[in-house]
């Protein structure tokens, strides 16, 4: 069964809804076919797959913010960035043009800097917190859409 890329209903990260491989991204697309069908049929359902597939990786993808660090000489600062989806249309009554680019960068914290001793406790404090978050914050998100208990296993 393909699912749609954009179902909110659905708890796998695949296109199909397979249980075994709900957590489990599908690494290879296989179609099998008889001797009386043709390659070309097989790359055209291959092709559907993988556009199931990518759509719904893309539809996981927007639900995540990620971490960004920049590093510019001795100065150290922390971003969030995220894809975003595509919501202006070419029939907005604004005119708004799309952005050149489907990334957003997100706020901006100074995190400290190499210049000297307490800017690089105060560097490596930040560095502590952000891996804190990463440990906690971050990947309970993943978690939360991948559908991954603690343990790594299915919730089901």
């Amino acid at each position: 069964m393909l699912l749609p890329p954009s179902s909110p209903s659905s708890v796998s990260i695949n296109h199909v809804n397979y249980e075994a491989l709900k957590t489990r991204p599908i690494a290879v697309i296989i179609e099998t076919k008889t001797e009386s069908r043709t390659v070309e049929e097989a790359k055209v359902q291959l092709g559907v797959r993988l556009a199931g597939q990518v759509g719904r990786m893309e539809d996981l993808i927007l639900q995540i913010v990620f971490p960004l660090l920049d590093g510019q000489s001795e100065n150290w600062s922390f971003f969030l960035g995220r894809v975003s989806p595509n919501l202006l249309t070419s029939t907005s009554s604004l005119k708004i043009q799309e952005p050149a680019s489907p990334i957003q960068i997100l706020s901006s914290m100074t995190l400290g800097n190499t210049a000297n001793t307490v800017q690089t406790y105060r560097l490596v404090k930040g560095l502590k917190a952000l891996r804190a978050w990463i440990d906690v914050g971050f990947r309970m998100c993943w978690d939360k859409v991948l559908i991954i208990a603690g343990d790594g296993e299915s919730d089901d």
